[in-house]
């Protein structure tokens, strides 16, 4: 498993194909994702997908995404939008960087923004199952359980062994089935 991981991502490295979400690796990936039997398996599958969403065909933009990524670390809320918001103005289909301000709006709990940018990630990249899970917990936060569901119920077709999907499934479907008594 170790040798595994370690040849993928030499090859993750050595490769010339454009990055992002339209990278061919990305099917492979996605249907290994779908059939990990562990999730352990499953994880490692999960950050070689987020490592190519994070990659750029341009070394500008992989910059501008490390020093947003960074100031988002740090909390630095006005300075990750202002860098978002020029990488998606010069990379508009890059959805990492829409999802990465979206990430930044929740968290500054501007839910309406953050929704619009997750929306963007979707179109991009339908297959996005870290901007998905944001929608939820934001549907979530609203008091919007049923819809919430289905984007945790989309979540568990594309990545059955998503961290903590059994327990929010569960918790939505009590929520659902308590708002309508």
């Amino acid at each position: 498993m170790l040798v595994r991981v370690a040849i993928i991502f030499m090859i993750l490295l050595a490769s010339t194909v454009q990055a992002s979400q339209n990278d061919e690796r990305l099917a492979l990936l996605f249907k290994e994702l779908q059939a990990a039997p562990s999730a352990g398996e499953a994880k490692v599958i999960e950050i070689q997908i987020r490592s190519i969403w994070m990659e750029s065909e341009q070394e500008e933009i992989n910059i501008l995404m490390q020093k947003g990524s960074l100031a988002l670390a740090m909390q630095e809320f006005p300075v990750a939008i202002q860098i978002f918001d020029l990488i998606v103005q010069k990379k508009p289909d890059f959805a990492e960087a829409w999802n990465k301000r979206a990430i930044t709006h929740y968290l500054m709990e501007n839910y309406d923004e953050s929704a619009k940018d997750i929306q963007k990630v979707i179109v991009l990249e339908p297959r996005h199952f870290n901007a998905m899970s944001g929608l939820g917990f934001i549907h979530t936060k609203l008091g919007r359980y049923d819809e919430a569901l289905k984007v945790f119920q989309k979540i568990s077709e594309i990545y059955p062994k998503f961290e903590g999907l059994e327990m929010y499934l569960s918790c939505l479907k009590k929520a659902v089935e308590a708002t309508r008594i």
